[in-house]
């Protein structure tokens, strides 16, 4: 059986490329499965395939598996790409109801592939959803059956972070009838949560299969050390929408009143390029103890895990369906997390569930809730939230694309 992964800009270090670069590890020790890779990246106008190095990439992709392709652009694609302006992105789509990132090559591809029998899938994942159609044709051509996987929203939910409401709008009316098509074309459909599979239609639901985004960790990596800072920690990008309410912040400035300010870190991992955050962080004075950096390895990161004393989340404006990957290493180095206003939605949830935090109600309860952590810091006890060694073997990325694979070998 033949397995295509159609991906974007597979090998940039971000939380959602690692759900990929893990399936196609547990897929390439099925002896019956042939797996193959095409990467897409628009840097070039060129077609061309380029050799695979991965030498110094924090991946488990194996080399041989992956081909790296170029799609002609559009000079106008190219032009809206590089500016990198979001207005621009939504007039592309308003002039050619097509999502900016879309391949043009409807045939050049096909001869990359080599078959190994007549039965296969094409497994594409989104955002973004230009490689979606682009996949629905290769599916065609190929004989093969198309699965696609969401970890976030396209026309059916929540608005995208960091977009505007009438260009949102205005999308889902041009491109909603092509991703229903594309729905009812797919055997197999998966998403990351629960309430992201709710938005879909109910004529889908039947096929909508839940694997969740799982830690980028093992057991063995999670080494508590002691420091002699008190560290709030934040990992990955952080968007204007979470920094519309000042709750936090508010908070903290009122935590930090009479204390030992060199005691005490505000870290922010991954989020070096949110104008609005820095922005932020100058306008209530916390320049002092914040550290902001841009994104790191899984390597880099882990001395911040380890050492970290309260994870931090901030709800994504008035949404409550989104389940940030980073709810999964949070869980998995047993640290407490602090959300300071209650999404009243999946984050909410998942930290009552595991008994994993505090979800705070108000500026008092998120000073009280600091101020008692760093009691015990001063003391010297170490707080962690109890989970069990199953609970994360079960949330480990491995063992989410081990569930995923299996979906796979059920619909053949």
């Amino acid at each position: 059986m033949d397995v295509i992964i159609l991906a974007y800009d597979l090998f940039k270090n971000t939380t959602s490329t690692n759900r990929y670069k893990v399936l196609v590890e547990v897929l390439s020790r099925k002896s019956s499965i042939n797996v193959q890779v095409i990467d897409f990246h628009f840097e070039n106008s060129k077609f061309s395939t380029i050799s695979c190095d991965i030498e110094n990439v924090d991946t488990f992709i194996l080399k041989e598996k992956v081909r790296i392709v170029y799609p002609r652009a559009k000079n106008i694609q190219k032009f809206v790409l590089h500016s990198k302006s979001n207005y621009l992105k939504y007039i592309y789509q308003l002039l050619f109801k097509e999502e900016v990132i879309t391949p043009r090559d409807n045939n050049l591809f096909i001869d990359l592939i080599k078959k190994s029998g007549n039965k296969g899938y094409i497994i594409v994942s989104g955002a973004p959803y230009g490689i979606f159609k682009y996949a629905s044709k290769m599916t065609k051509k190929l004989g093969f059956e198309l699965i696609l996987d969401y970890r976030d929203p396209w026309t059916f939910g929540y608005q995208n972070l960091n977009g505007f409401k009438l260009a949102y709008k205005l999308k889902r009316t041009m491109l909603q009838g092509m991703e229903r098509k594309l729905l009812k074309q797919a055997s197999l459909i998966t998403t990351v949560s629960e309430t992201l599979k709710s938005y879909f239609p109910s004529e889908f639901q039947h096929k909508i299969h839940v694997i969740p985004n799982g830690s980028n960790y093992v057991a063995a990596d999670i080494k508590p050390k002691e420091d002699k800072t008190f560290n709030i920690v934040y990992i990955g990008t952080i968007y204007n929408d979470q920094l519309q309410d000042n709750t936090f912040f508010l908070a903290l400035k009122k935590f930090l009143y009479q204390k030992d300010q060199e005691s005490i870190k505000l870290q922010f991992l991954g989020s070096f390029y949110t104008t609005a955050l820095k922005e932020k962080i100058e306008e209530f004075d916390l320049s002092h103890i914040t550290t902001i950096t841009k994104r790191l390895k899984k390597d880099e990161l882990l001395p911040y895990l380890n050492n970290t004393n309260i994870f931090l989340h901030l709800k994504y404006g008035d949404r409550s369906g989104i389940i940030t990957s980073k709810q999964a290493d949070y869980l998995f180095f047993r640290k407490p997390i602090l959300l300071p206003v209650s999404d009243k939605g999946d984050l909410a949830e998942s930290i009552s569930k595991h008994k994993a935090g505090y979800i705070c109600k108000d500026q008092v309860d998120i000073v009280r809730t600091l101020n008692m952590l760093y009691s015990k810091f001063l003391n010297g006890e170490v707080v962690e939230i109890v989970q069990s060694e199953e609970m994360l073997k079960h949330n480990s990325r491995e063992a989410i694309a081990e569930r995923f694979v299996g979906l796979i070998l059920e619909n053949k």
